[in-house]
């Protein structure tokens, strides 16, 4: 949207932007950041990254568009041009990039009203951060191949099985993870679920690079719980779920919020 086609308020909402990311800028860390938000590992950079997202959210300038319910602001067409002012600004990248980028708008697309009031606005203020659970070792490049099982006993799923290269896992509260329900069914036998990461079942061990640096992660599922309330859609829908998050993904992130890119710039995204 140009500027000679906003509106006033808009217009208005574009000059508060600008204004308040020229006063609010953060002081820089006394240790770098690494080039982008997948790269963190360093617990005093979560921190810093956590309150500077919180500020910008606490100012309206995340989940602009949305209903309060969700942690939104109630505007109109308004998160385009906070993404705008954001990018031009040359600020820190928002750390919560998995839970922006690709939580948000699958659980807008494809969760229930519970869920959405549940999870977004702790996303929004950087509290929750969120991973992917999706690929796994020995999977390669055929993500329907996944062999995490998920059995139900009672209102809950027994999850076992392992899934790698999982950014952000040493940090994150809650994963997006697909687990096979139903072997005999390679596309209709995988479900989708939002699974704690705090809790004995679930282990994280960092991948190492050449350099020392560990921004990814293996994650091992031994009997780990997650209540059928946390299910995104129906059972054995899990593979089109992950269609709409990976598009989610591919799209820049396209939902609510900023996703992380090289700093000191965001890609951020719309409604």
């Amino acid at each position: 949207m140009s500027e000679k086609q906003l509106t006033q308020s808009q217009q208005e909402f574009r000059e508060y932007c600008a204004r308040w990311l020229e006063e609010n800028k953060p002081e820089p860390h006394p240790i770098p950041l690494p080039q982008a938000a997948y790269e963190v590992t360093d617990p005093s950079h979560l921190t810093y990254l956590q309150d500077w997202q919180a500020k910008c959210w606490e100012a309206g300038l995340i989940a602009s568009d949305l209903p309060k319910r969700y942690g939104g602001h109630d505007m109109t067409d308004c998160q385009a041009i906070a993404s705008a002012e954001v990018r031009k600004a040359g600020v820190p990248y928002f750390i919560n990039w998995i839970g922006l980028g690709m939580a948000v708008p699958t659980l807008l697309e494809c969760g229930n009203e519970a869920q959405r009031e549940r999870f977004l606005p702790p996303i929004f203020s950087g509290e929750d951060i969120w991973c992917q659970g999706f690929s796994e070792p020995g999977a390669g490049s055929d993500l329907a191949s996944l062999q995490t099982s998920a059995v139900k006993e009672g209102d809950h799923w027994v999850i076992n099985g392992s899934k790698v290269w999982t950014s952000l896992g040493h940090f994150a509260k809650y994963m997006l993870l697909l687990a096979r329900n139903d072997k005999a069914d390679k596309y209709g036998g995988i479900t989708y679920f939002l699974a704690d990461m705090d809790q004995p079942g679930v282990s994280v061990k960092p991948i190492h690079k050449m350099t020392g640096e560990s921004g990814f992660n293996e994650v091992f599922l031994d009997n780990a719980i997650v209540e059928d309330h946390l299910r995104v859609g129906n059972v054995g829908d899990g593979w089109k779920v992950a269609m709409a998050t990976l598009t989610s993904e591919r799209g820049a992130g396209v939902g609510v919020g900023a996703v992380a890119s090289e700093s000191p710039t965001l890609v951020m995204a719309q409604v």
